[in-house]
């Protein structure tokens, strides 16, 4: 049986998951459990990675397993994972994380009609309220 997970070592991975993609590779091999935990501040380590637009560790967090919510789908470009989230779940235009205005969205997301408005609250304790999948 595992030792259960530290606080401190959960917000050392998203701290690091918005700018140190070595540490975080790092600290997942070691801890492959952190993954989806939540920050003090209820962020995890994909959302911490979205919000300040790091490609290369939100892609990673991806590959090892993280799951993909609108708002990330939104800054990583992945135009077909948005309309499927608002297909699914039309609601999601509402989604509130990464991206900042409707007007940025939709300069980015040309022929979307609902967008995410704003994308910039604070992660909820469960990503799935973000229209997360996996």
């Amino acid at each position: 049986m595992s030792a259960p997970l530290s606080q401190g070592a959960i917000d050392e991975l998203v701290v690091a998951s918005h700018f140190d993609l070595p540490k975080v590779k790092t600290l997942l091999a070691e801890h492959p459990d952190l993954l989806n935990e939540n920050a003090e501040w209820i962020e995890t380590p994909i959302q911490a990675a979205a919000h300040v637009n790091n490609r290369e560790i939100a892609e990673y967090l991806l590959e090892q397993g993280a799951p993909l919510d609108i708002c990330t789908a939104a800054v990583l470009g992945r135009a077909e994972d948005v309309r499927a989230f608002l297909a699914e779940d039309p609601g999601l235009s509402e989604a509130r994380g990464h991206i900042t205005s409707e007007s940025s969205f939709s300069r980015r997301w040309p022929g979307i009609s609902k967008s995410p408005r704003s994308c910039t609250r604070p992660a909820p304790r469960s990503t799935r309220s973000w229209g997360s999948r996996r």
